[in-house]
């Protein structure tokens, strides 16, 4: 929001009077007076003079300075994050401009750059509604990635805000040009350019490689090569004349001219030249790096089809990272055709409607970017629209009516969460691009509660991949009736509690109109509930009773005045039911077919996904024990201790029971005692020890429940 202030102004007349002026987008001053909005004072121009003394006066006057009885931002927060928030106070954040608690369905992502990398910028950010910050690895080395990744952690551990991180890896089809002397080309209309797979020593003028050989396997006469330029998307356009040289040359027209800087990415328009991901050079360093950072989510450019998507998450498996979650970009025509596929197989989607744009006619973008979402909805997978938001406020302090019209429709079409990239990355106002998206999408949500809900239906439920059908399909019902009950009762909100985030992404599908509340025992599950529309994610402790776990969910949102006593909310979770109904031959079974490479043993993540499948639940404890890592538990009790009141204790609790002695446990028993803190797991689970948990767990119930809170 632009500053206002409200003073006193001397007329020629000798008349003094109040007025309540706001700066304009040139730098212009606005004026509202008790009678109409003008410059005028009874017909006539106030002298310049006058005016201008008034305000310097105002900027020296000390009543522009923080007073004592004004609210600070942290106050408006528990009171056990305000000692971590004392740089929210610097006067720079407007009250106004600070979200309400979950009050913003649609959530937003910001792509973070040099002038939004400190601590204290990305905690302002957060403050200001920022849910996800991703990390171009296009720019920047690892070590200013590691530092943000750190920063991040930070907030997440010691403030009120929870934020993912999402590191945008590169694509299959990263190809870069070579080397120019002078590290730039200009290129005029007409020019000749040619592009080779030779990799020589040297290369004489307007001669240039490229980084990957496909793209020369690829590529034929008549197709137009696309280099971008610069940062800002301007695109340099090349027509392919001939072959020469048994093909590693491309000999090329410049149709549309510009500058070209060295290592400029290049890609063929209409073509993909790799469906594999490289096990060599940047992609897989920077997948190393991902993983070794424990990120929440990865996006992938220009997916195709989706066995680029089964690779990489291949690859995720092998070392480790079966939570992180993957982004499929859609920015191709050919991805368009696969689309459904693509959908079903990934964890997100991102429509990049700039590179798309690119590729299909521009006509054809809103009616694709409508087609996506309600797809992704149909998979219950959240879908990001990206690209030229708030585009003019990476030089100017206010947007278009244009682009805040863009933002209005995607948040009509109710979106999971829009992304703003060089606004926030290197725009000269990236919190002030932030807090407009975020008052523009507020305020149709708004519109939209108050009787344009209808006009969005929930689409019909696809299958899903991930889930035995049988178990999914009775899920996905557990969850459309809670958001219909809600909507009756007119309830104050939902509350589920699910450990790996798949209840709240089926409740976030039906658009409830009421906030969405998820409790998770992982911290990792409940930052990548960032990006789900409507949900507002909680790491609580889970008990083996399920009412202590209920109960320590209402604390949790009494503390945080999300919702007032006499509130009525409606909660989803998984109790313990009947008797252990699975038979011998059914535990061999789905123990066989989780155990796909035969090797006698499955991934403790798969322990939960083989319960399920046989109607099953182990003790919340137990269960959350099964699959979480020792990283995952580490991060939990770290959390805890942030805020505790004796915070060397707890962490001389949490080094020691972080001690490894190097050796595994013998049998499940030993498997599930422990001290201080946490229970050491079994990596791998025999089908002994998969018998003995599914004997001692018990049917799985879902329940729907209302309640009023006290």
């Amino acid at each position: 929001m632009l500053p206002a202030f409200t003073f006193s102004v001397t007329a020629p007349d000798s008349r003094s009077f109040s007025l309540h002026h706001r700066w304009s987008a040139r730098g212009a001053v606005r004026f509202v007076t008790p009678h109409r909005r003008c410059r005028l004072w009874r017909g006539r121009r106030l002298a310049a003079g006058d005016l201008q003394m008034t305000l310097a006066e105002e900027a020296k006057s000390p009543s522009n300075a923080p007073r004592s009885h004004q609210k600070l931002v942290s106050e408006l927060f528990p009171e056990r994050f305000r000692p971590f928030l004392k740089a929210l106070d610097d006067g720079s954040l407007p009250l106004e401009d600070i979200p309400a608690f979950n009050a913003r369905r649609t959530k937003i992502v910001c792509t973070i750059g040099p002038v939004t990398a400190s601590y204290e910028q990305l905690l302002k950010m957060a403050a200001l509604g920022m849910n996800v910050v991703r990390l171009n690895m296009s720019h920047g080395d690892y070590m200013f990635h590691d530092q943000v990744i750190g920063h991040v952690r930070r907030i997440n551990t010691e403030s009120p805000f929870v934020l993912a991180t999402m590191l945008d890896i590169g694509s299959f089809d990263q190809v870069r040009l070579g080397e120019f002397p002078g590290n730039d080309l200009v290129l005029r209309s007409g020019d000749m350019l040619t592009i080779t797979a030779r990799h020589e020593a040297s290369y004489p003028e307007n001669v240039t490689e490229v980084s990957d050989d496909a793209f020369i396997e690829v590529v034929q006469p008549g197709d137009v090569i696309e280099i971008l330029a610069s940062p800002d998307g301007n695109m340099v356009l090349l027509r392919v004349q001939s072959l020469s040289n048994d093909g590693k040359d491309a000999h090329c027209v410049v149709m549309e001219a510009g500058r070209v800087r060295s290592r400029s990415p290049v890609a063929i328009r209409g073509k993909s030249f790799k469906t594999r991901p490289p096990q060599s050079g940047a992609f897989e360093h920077d997948l190393e790096f991902a993983i070794r950072e424990r990120v929440e989510m990865i996006a992938l450019s220009f997916v195709e089809h989706p066995e680029q998507i089964l690779e990489v998450r291949s690859l995720l498996r092998q070392n480790g990272a079966n939570n992180t979650a993957i982004v499929a970009k859609i920015e191709s025509a050919a991805a368009l055709q696969n689309l459904p596929a693509i959908i079903q197989a990934t964890d997100a989607v991102m429509i990049a409607r700039g590179d798309l744009g690119t590729d299909i006619r521009y006509d054809m973008v809103p009616f694709w970017q409508q087609r996506i979402g309600q797809i992704c909805r149909a998979y219950a997978k959240p879908c990001i629209v990206s690209t030229h938001f708030l585009e003019s406020m990476v030089l100017y302090p206010t947007p278009t009516r244009a682009e805040v019209t863009d933002i209005a429709e995607a948040v009509k079409q109710q979106a999971d969460a829009l992304m703003l990239t060089a606004e926030t990355a290197s725009g000269k106002y990236p919190l002030r691009a932030l807090s407009l998206m975020s008052r523009v999408a507020l305020r149709i949500e708004q519109r939209l509660a108050a009787g344009m809900r209808r006009l969005n239906a929930v689409p019909a439920f696809e299958s899903n991949n991930n889930w035995s059908p049988e178990v999914l399909r009775n899920t996905e019902r557990v969850c459309a009736t809670a958001c219909t009950i809600a909507e009756q009762l007119r309830a104050a909100a939902i509350l589920c509690f699910t450990q790996r985030g798949f209840m709240a992404t089926l409740l976030s599908r039906c658009r409830p109109h009421c906030p969405l509340y998820a409790f998770t025992s992982s911290v990792m599950a409940r930052n990548k509930m960032s990006i789900l529309y409507g949900v507002r994610a909680f790491r609580i402790l889970f008990d083996g009773d399920p009412e202590v776990t209920v109960q320590r969910a209402m604390d949790e949102l009494r503390d945080r005045r999300a919702l007032q006593p006499g509130d009525r909310v409606v909660v989803v979770a998984d109790v313990l039911g009947g008797r252990n109904r699975a038979t011998e031959e059914e535990m061999l079974f789905v123990f066989g077919n989780l155990d796909v490479e035969n090797r006698g043993y499955i991934s403790r993540a798969l322990v939960r996904r083989g319960l399920r499948e046989l109607g099953l639940k182990a003790g919340d404890d137990v269960e959350l024990e099964t699959w979480l890592d020792d990283y995952e538990q580490d991060q939990a009790l770290i959390e805890e201790c942030a805020v505790a009141p004796d915070f060397e204790e707890c962490m001389e609790r949490v080094a020691g029971s972080t001690e490894r002695d190097g050796t595994e446990p013998a049998s499940l028993e030993t498997a599930r005692t422990g001290t201080t803190g946490r229970r050491r797991v079994l990596d791998q689970v025999d089908y002994a020890a998969f018998r003995q948990l599914a004997q001692d767990s018990a049917e799985i119930v879902q329940t729907i429940q209302f309640r009023i809170m006290e």
